[in-house]
């Protein structure tokens, strides 16, 4: 299961949000068991952050998390910084394999360098993924059964 959160933080937090994300909670994620295949700054504007994790299953997913923030370390070290910092976020779970999260795994820090599009093949859901200059972007024509979405921020969803 791909589990992807989306952030907004408040004006002018996301930095310091994103610098505690990748000095304490990815690694205190993986300490945990939980595999982060990406996160990063979004592009759309300066408040939007992203994580996505790969669980096993939903059971897992709910287990571990469960864990993770019911944790001492979490709630006395790392809620009252990081919280404060997040306006709303919302989260999404698909259902990918292993080898989807590993693919998007390779991106490696969302932001960092230009990566080549990618197409993942989730069964009857598939996602692309490129990093494109702001105005290379533009809504994707249809045509068939496939319906696209772009969502403006160089995420191209196909749903077949």
């Amino acid at each position: 299961m791909l589990d992807i959160r989306t952030y907004r933080t408040v004006p002018g937090g996301r930095e310091e949000f994103l610098r505690i994300m990748a000095d304490e909670a990815v690694p205190m994620l993986h300490r945990y068991g939980i595999e982060v295949v990406a996160f990063g700054p979004a592009v759309q504007d300066d408040d939007h952050a992203i994580l996505i994790r790969f669980f096993a299953s939903l059971e897992e997913r709910k287990r571990q998390l469960e864990r993770f923030y019911g944790s001492e370390e979490w709630l006395t070290h790392h809620d009252p910084r990081v919280v404060p910092l997040i306006e709303t976020y919302h989260t999404v779970v698909l259902p990918a394999s292993p080898e989807v999260a590993a693919a998007l795994s390779a991106l490696g820090r969302i932001g960092e360098g230009g990566a080549p599009p990618m197409r993942v093949d989730l069964g009857p859901t598939a996602i692309e993924a490129r990093s494109a200059p702001s105005s290379s972007r533009s809504p994707s024509a249809t045509s068939g059964a496939t319906r696209h979405a772009d969502d403006g921020g160089g995420c191209r969803c196909s749903f077949s």
